[in-house]
């Protein structure tokens, strides 16, 4: 049985030089479960009241570290922040580490490899996600017509174009598809100028009472994504959160997808619900993860540990290697319903199974619609 975990923590004084407005500090505590504190004093400057804290603590339950985000609006200079108490949040590290085989022969021709990143594992440890493929082409472009039923697909441009039935998905942007009832759509993947193309498509559950809704699609491109931004770090978020930035993407299961670009020794911290499952995918650079500052590196993929507790969690990603890192984040809420699949279709039961595909093939699905926020 874990020992009980510190619900609430006070630092009475936070004094911080910045020549910025905002400020993201760290203080450390020492020892541990003791956090730092100074003497009542007056210290010149305003006293700002805009002020975020989050405790971490490890998976003893002992606080480590309080992150401290403040605004000081319009003036720099000493800050004197009187900081109240808040609730901590479980830091979460890394439970286990896959290295994929390289890209192999794909389903298009001697053009096309694939690296299938999430694939044959049981579902059971991967819910929501039913798998991910790391597509590749080299010249010649590939794709048409096809069907989809009974959940979502992601997909995430590296490199090339995406040509579909209502436009085009360029470099860093995305496409999120709601097959829901069932959708025939077209996607071609182009490779103009270097001749290569890359994308990421993930296929996501939907939940049992939505595996049906109706059929939608949500483009973004990636110069239109909201940012976050802390030194030597950019966060841009497809789905979910990250900081105070929220994205625009419906979501029927709850999701997080993030890109992190760090320079080498930046760092951030990416709060997530403790009840999500999720994992890294490295596309560049190295990175370490958590307090134990797991490493990972490309071609590697780091599923996040599941903590018992309840709490709001938090994973700390950083740039380890000498060459910035580039990785994407995917965690969301397990649906917990066991899944049927043939194919493009996924269902509860055989006999959504039989059913989608009698209806494909009777012509009843066609392009689904945008759907807009």
């Amino acid at each position: 049985m874990l020992p009980p975990r510190p619900q609430r923590a006070t630092v009475r004084l936070f004094r911080a030089r910045t020549a910025d407005p905002t400020r993201v500090g760290r203080l450390n505590c020492d020892p541990p479960s003791r956090f730092p504190e100074k003497p009542d004093e007056d210290i010149p400057g305003p006293v700002v009241t805009t002020v975020a804290v989050r405790v971490l603590v490890d998976r003893d339950g002992i606080a480590h570290s309080v992150e401290i985000t403040v605004d000081g609006g319009e003036r720099a200079g000493w800050l004197a922040v009187a900081i109240m108490t808040t609730t901590p949040e479980v830091a979460r590290g890394l439970g286990r580490i896959v290295t994929l085989p390289p890209a192999g022969p794909g389903q298009f021709g001697p053009a096309h490899t694939v690296v299938e990143v999430l694939a044959g594992e049981s579902y059971g440890d991967t819910d929501p996600f039913i798998l991910l493929m790391d597509d590749r082409i080299d010249g010649t472009p590939m794709g048409g017509a096809h069907p989809h039923a009974g959940f979502e697909t992601v997909t995430l441009m590296l490199e090339g174009v995406l040509k579909h039935d209502h436009g085009e998905v360029k470099p860093g942007g995305m496409q999120w598809m709601t097959a829901g009832s069932g959708v025939t759509h077209g996607e071609a993947l182009e490779a103009p100028g270097s001749g290569r193309a890359r994308l990421l498509q993930l296929w996501l559950t939907l939940p049992k009472a939505a595996r049906w809704a109706p059929p939608g699609v949500q483009d973004q491109d990636y110069e239109d994504l909201p940012v976050r931004r802390e030194p030597g770090v950019e966060v841009r978020v497809y789905s979910g959160r990250s900081g105070g930035v929220v994205s625009k993407t419906l979501n029927h299961v709850p999701v997080t997808m993030v890109e992190l670009r760090l320079e080498p020794g930046a760092s951030v911290s990416q709060e997530l619900p403790a009840s999500f499952n999720g994992f890294f995918y490295v596309l560049e650079g190295e990175i370490a993860v958590g307090p134990e500052s797991q490493a990972l590196r490309p071609g590697q993929v780091g599923w996040l540990d599941r903590p018992a507790h309840r709490e709001p969690s938090a994973v700390r990603v950083t740039g380890t290697g000498p060459q910035p890192a580039r990785v994407i984040l995917y965690a969301g809420e397990p649906q917990g319903d066991p899944l049927v699949s043939w194919g493009p279709f996924i269902g509860d039961t055989q006999a959504d199974i039989a059913r989608v595909s009698a209806e494909y093939r009777a012509g009843k699905y066609g392009p689904p619609p945008p759907r807009v926020p």
